[in-house]
């Protein structure tokens, strides 16, 4: 997740420097929005966010920060779309399948949700979190084995929350 985290930064550069032919508009709305979510006005940050992606809609970092504010707001089809967007700009970034992931969750999709996550885990399978959320994803699909089998997989990579799912979830009489 850190190595995600940097890149996403030298990537954020990237597009800055970038942009800056294209439009300071947009690194200002993209400025003020990342301003707006860490005081956690949500909303806000959103509507910075939009405005900077309609000034430069290929722009992973834009795109990527409006998926999470929408995905916060409940805003399953826009944060579903830019998270797709983001995968085909970036088919290597775990953090934009976990975000679609967490998306599609949210929205209810719990296949599709599954096959995110297991594209986030394609390219980093001990990551024990997301082994975890495509488990809830697998319940929630009504596909209890595997989702128990894969809450497992997580306790075993050391996440500790999936003890607590896997209680919760794969329980005889859990219906």
């Amino acid at each position: 997740m850190k190595q995600s985290k940097i890149l996403l930064i030298i990537i954020s550069c990237l597009f800055t420097l970038q942009l800056s032919a294209q439009s300071e508009k947009a690194i200002n709305l993209y400025s003020q929005g990342n301003q707006a979510m860490q005081s956690y006005n949500y909303t806000d940050a959103f509507d910075f966010f939009n405005q900077a992606v309609k000034e430069a809609p290929d722009v992973f970092p834009f795109l990527y920060n409006r998926g999470t504010t929408a995905l916060m707001l409940h805003k399953d089809s826009i944060a579903i779309a830019d998270f797709k967007k983001c995968t085909n700009l970036d088919p290597t970034s775990e953090d934009a399948f976990i975000g679609l992931g967490d998306a599609y969750v949210d929205a209810r999709k719990y296949a599709d949700a599954v096959t995110a996550f297991e594209k986030a885990l394609a390219l980093n399978p001990k990551h024990a979190e997301i082994v975890d959320k495509k488990a809830l994803a697998l319940i929630f699909a009504e596909r209890r084995q595997e989702g128990c089998a894969a809450f497992d997989q997580a306790i075993q990579l050391g996440y500790s929350m999936a003890e607590v799912h896997k209680e919760t979830y794969c329980k005889k009489n859990f219906e």
